[in-house]
């Protein structure tokens, strides 16, 4: 006899259960904050940070696939118990292969998420805009009849070349499949670029932590505006890993905070506990966005 075919899983967590844990009552609660309408709300930990068909790809043959989120998963799972031992071992010192577990989990946050699909879309937005704006009119309506395989009209073209050269546009939409697409080509660099990193933990007594759907959070420093920085340029990371602990690579000599010293536990600390996103008593997370 065949077993029934499992259904579809459809509500996607971008920030693992197990790390939401960390930030939730005894009960698996937690106080979710929206940072666009400053609005609060109690949720369990089971529907916190939930996106419907975040990962969910298309097939070939027209079918939709829950395939990521069930890797994820099983990442998750093998990821676990090495995120408890960095927390509760006495002297931070992990084994090589706890640091490169520690190290894949913390770039796949970086990447999974949905502030990074947003990136994505910027950049594509960007990209398009200039390619456009270089090329002229006569350029996007010869794009347009080789793409579409027709003949465009100028009046059409005309249409589009408003939209991409408005203010703010083109709005562009990255798909499921082009963001997993592109996690599965730099995941493998992106965990390099974290394990090399120098580590350290950051132990809090009087503050407390919360996590947002973006737990990955790169300290800029002093680098300027116009730069971007990334898992490797970064003067340094930061990840909360419970309430009271986190995650940090220590800072670089460039970075730069309000309080003058040089030790890099307090620069972190500086940067973590300056977050508008602390709830006393509670936990930030889903539509919690970081600081950058």
């Amino acid at each position: 006899m065949n077993s029934p075919v499992s259904k579809r899983r459809r509500r996607h967590h971008t920030v693992p259960r197990f790390h939401l844990r960390g930030f939730a009552s005894t009960d698996d609660k937690l106080v979710q904050l929206d940072v666009s309408t400053g609005q609060t709300s109690e949720v369990s930990v089971t529907d916190a940070a939930v996106i419907r068909d975040f990962y969910t790809v298309v097939l070939p043959d027209g079918s939709r696939s829950d395939a990521w989120e069930q890797r994820l998963g099983e990442v998750e799972n093998d990821i676990a118990p090495a995120l408890k031992r960095a927390i509760d071992v006495p002297n931070f010192r992990l084994s090589d292969k706890d640091r490169h577990r520690l190290a894949l989990w913390i770039a796949l946050q970086y990447l999974r998420g949905p502030d990074n699909r947003r990136q994505m879309a910027e950049i594509a937005s960007f990209t398009v805009h200039a390619q456009v704006g270089m090329g002229g009119l006569a350029y996007l309506q010869y794009a347009m009849t080789r793409g579409l395989g027709r003949d465009v009209p100028l009046a059409e073209a005309e249409q589009v070349w408003s939209d991409i050269t408005a203010r703010g546009g083109p709005e562009i939409i990255v798909t499921g499949d082009e963001h997993l697409e592109i996690l599965a080509r730099t995941v493998e660099k992106a965990t390099a670029a974290v394990y090399t990193r120098s580590w350290g933990r950051i132990r809090f007594r009087r503050h407390r932590l919360s996590v947002s759907d973006s737990p990955v959070s790169l300290v800029r420093g002093d680098t300027p505006d116009r730069l971007g920085v990334g898992l490797t340029s970064a003067p340094a990371l930061t990840v909360p890993l419970d309430r009271q602990t986190c995650y940090g690579s220590p800072c670089q000599r460039r970075v730069s905070f309000r309080t003058e010293t040089s030790n890099p536990t307090h620069c972190l600390r500086g940067h973590i506990t300056r977050r508008p996103c602390s709830v006393r008593n509670a936990s930030c997370t889903s539509t919690l966005t970081t600081t950058r």
